[in-house]
């Protein structure tokens, strides 16, 4: 509709649409930038975005380091470097927030949540699931 607006036309109600529309990988991308970058995996290497942080360095499986954007539309962030560590085990997350190496974490193992809510330096905020699971079925092939 314009450069900031989008409409999307559905041929028919679709409940699941605003889950479907928040999944990453329909990013809403420039035509230019996919001329640019040919799409495809190429996208992640060279990623868009108007938010109020960039990507200074990815170490893909370990972190992902990010800066203020200088060009961010919006009032300006007082962090000034955001850090995101992957850790597969929810016990050393644990143990990273415990110790004040982190500031936050996600995931925490549930068999945590009562140790967690007994820590007065601790918060749990709980929250839903961010996965939305499709099964699809085609009932016009036999079993």
């Amino acid at each position: 509709m314009d450069d900031s607006t989008i409409k999307f036309t559905m041929c028919a109600p679709d409940p699941a649409f605003p889950s479907k529309i928040a999944f990453s990988s329909l990013g809403i991308q420039s035509a230019a930038h996919l001329e640019e970058t040919g799409g495809g995996g190429d996208l992640l290497e060279n990623a868009l975005g108007s938010g109020p942080f960039m990507v200074e360095s990815w170490v893909r499986g370990d972190s992902l380091t990010m800066v203020p954007n200088p060009n961010y539309w919006g009032e300006p962030t007082a962090i000034k470097t955001l850090i995101f560590k992957w850790n597969s085990e929810a016990a050393a997350r644990l143990n990273s927030l415990r110790s004040g190496e982190a500031d936050a974490i996600d995931n925490p193992d549930p068999n945590d949540f009562e140790s967690i809510e007994a820590d007065s330096t601790l918060n749990l905020i709980p929250r839903e699931a961010l996965n939305v699971f499709y099964i699809g079925l085609n009932n016009d092939i036999k079993p």
